[in-house]
């Protein structure tokens, strides 16, 4: 890794987190994202898609989002 003007930052040039970063930046490209008008809006989505996709999330989004 390079030398970096603020090590508080470094974490962000790790390898792990550029590829994460790439991985988001092709999502966003390939159109792979979801854009909500409110919090309220994202919240029903997630505990939708949380039913819908229990193996990932085990419909465990907590009541009092």
């Amino acid at each position: 890794m390079s030398e970096v003007a603020d090590d508080t930052q470094e974490w962000f040039w790790s390898e792990e987190w550029q590829a994460a970063e790439r991985e988001a930046e092709a999502d966003i490209m390939g159109g792979h994202v979801h854009e909500f008008q409110s919090a309220d809006e994202a919240i029903r989505f997630l505990r939708r898609y949380s039913v819908e996709h229990s193996s990932l999330w085990r419909g465990q989004v907590p009541e009092e989002w």
